[in-house]
This record gives C-alpha cells, sequence and structure tokens, in this order.
C-alpha cells in the first residue's frame, strides 16, 4: 500500500470465513488527502504450518488473481499490506470495507426483511460475478456442459 495506510482504528473482526482474519483500519488516499474505511484480510493458515514457501506461493497466486479481476460484482483489490493476522511476514488483501459484510452475514441478518425480488436480485448479482470469472479463467475446452 506504499506506505498510505495510517491505523487510526484497526480493528479485529471475527471472520465469517475460515480462512481469513479482517482487520478494519483507514486508508489515506495520495491523491486527496482524504481517508477511507478499508478491510484488511490476513490469510489464516494452522499455527504448525512451517512451508512458508509454498503459502507465499498460493498467497501471491490469490493476489495476482485479484489483480486483475474487474467486475461490479467483485470486490476489488486495493493493495497489500504485512504485519496483520497469525503470520504477520505474509501479505494481507486490502479491499473496500463493506458495510453489511459478507453475502454469508448480510443473509444471516436480513433474511426475514428480504422479499423473492431483493433474493432474485442478488442471485444475478451472484451469477454474473461468476460469468465472469468462468469466461476470463477457464478455457472453453475446461468449461463443463
Amino acid at each position: 500500500m506504499s506506505g498510505n495506510a495510517i491505523t487510526m482504528q484497526m480493528v479485529f473482526q471475527p471472520s465469517s470465513v475460515d480462512v481469513l482474519d479482517s482487520f478494519t483500519m483507514r486508508w489515506l488516499m495520495p491523491t486527496n488527502l482524504s481517508t477511507h474505511k478499508v478491510a484488511v484480510k490476513a490469510f489464516r493458515y494452522p499455527e504448525n504450518y512451517y512451508d512458508s514457501e509454498r503459502i507465499y506461493r498460493k498467497v501471491s497466486r490469490e493476489i495476482g488473481i485479484l489483480t486483475i479481476l474487474r467486475h461490479d460484482n467483485i470486490v476489488p483489490l486495493l493493495g497489500i499490506a504485512t504485519g496483520f493476522g497469525r503470520r504477520p511476514d505474509l501479505p494481507s488483501l486490502v479491499t473496500p470495507w463493506i458495510p453489511n459484510g459478507t453475502l454469508n452475514v448480510y443473509l444471516a441478518s436480513r433474511h426475514n426483511d428480504l422479499t423473492v425480488l431483493d433474493r432474485s436480485r442478488m442471485l444475478e448479482d451472484v451469477s454474473a460475478g461468476l460469468r465472469y470469472c468462468q469466461f476470463h479463467f477457464f478455457s472453453q475446452d475446461a468449461m463443463v456442459t
């Protein structure tokens, strides 16, 4: 993140995903000096997993994929940061802060309030994001019909 992050408000967030620890913080935008709330997501590995080179390759691959994704229904990667989570030496993902959390958290907290139309629109949005990934990352030969 090029030294643009300031940790005015770094709060550990219990993760709804078993592979990430989440933190919130403020990110100072160098262009206009405004701050934005962001999520920092540190990959979670077992304490006794010591193959650092393999972990780093997996994290780097994930970052490489997220770097090229550009779609309205996929949370963008703003950058990477170190010093977070159980393995502070590994890069962590920096994404925009999503106030409603993950889709699972949102659905669990709002399941009684969502209309059939709301659910249908969410399904269409998820489908659009998956179609984008399928088109960009899988060849026509590899697709299952």
